[in-house]
């Protein structure tokens, strides 16, 4: 090729790709958008280096509108000893017709063996506090009510209790396994005196010794 035609070949090729039209430049990419990272705040520092767990203070509970019994709880669980310590309160109003002379207790199944350690029970009887008398037999907790609970009054009857809780599997079969710890959970799945239910002109209303949950009036 004559290299004065290759020289204009070169040049002609040169005009034509800044030509407008002739070819795109390459576009240039958008800034990508700045992100600022979130302060991850820092754990709270306790001599075991654990997690801190804020503290919760309880409020005063009220009765639910209605509701003719209310179970109150105070619980002080060891789960390294595998036992609680259990203040149980139970407020019953009696709808009537009949006047209560005891309030009868049905007792779960870990209740009735040696993991069941009863300390005492005690009435409000105005603004005073006193030991209750009661009779335990088997799975039926009676407490005696002195001079009755009339119809529309109600009754406030205190149960302190320890309970140990023996190890189990997830195969231990109910009701062993309602109460019981390995070495991943401890549980309590009826645990506590439950109040029977009452029939009117017939009287409170339990279950054989040798039954298992769950109860009447199971919750």
């Amino acid at each position: 090729m004559n290299s004065r035609l290759a020289l204009w070949l070169i040049v002609a090729c040169a005009a034509a790709l800044s030509a407008p039209g002739c070819a795109t430049a390459p576009a240039t990419p958008a800034p990508l958008p700045t992100f600022t990272p979130r302060a991850v705040a820092s754990p709270s520092p306790t001599p075991e280096g654990v997690p801190f767990i804020p503290t919760l203070t309880p409020v005063p509970l009220g009765n639910l509108p209605g509701a003719l019994i209310t179970y109150r709880f105070d619980v002080a669980l060891d789960y390294i000893g595998h036992r609680a310590i259990v203040v149980e309160v139970v407020e019953v109003v009696n709808p009537g017709p009949d006047t209560w002379q005891q309030l009868v207790f049905q007792l779960p199944y870990a209740l009735r063996t040696s993991a069941f350690n009863l300390t005492s029970i005690t009435q409000t009887q105005g603004a005073d506090t006193v030991s209750a008398a009661y009779q335990l037999a088997g799975n039926v907790l009676r407490v005696l009510v002195p001079g009755g609970v009339p119809p529309s009054a109600a009754a406030v009857v205190t149960i302190s209790y320890g309970l140990s809780v023996p190890l189990g599997t997830a195969d231990t079969q109910l009701p062993l396994g309602n109460v019981a710890y390995s070495d991943q959970i401890i549980q309590f799945v009826n645990w506590y005196p439950i109040l029977a239910p009452y029939d009117a002109g017939s009287g409170w209303a339990t279950i054989a010794p040798a039954a298992g949950d769950p109860l009447p009036a199971d919750p």
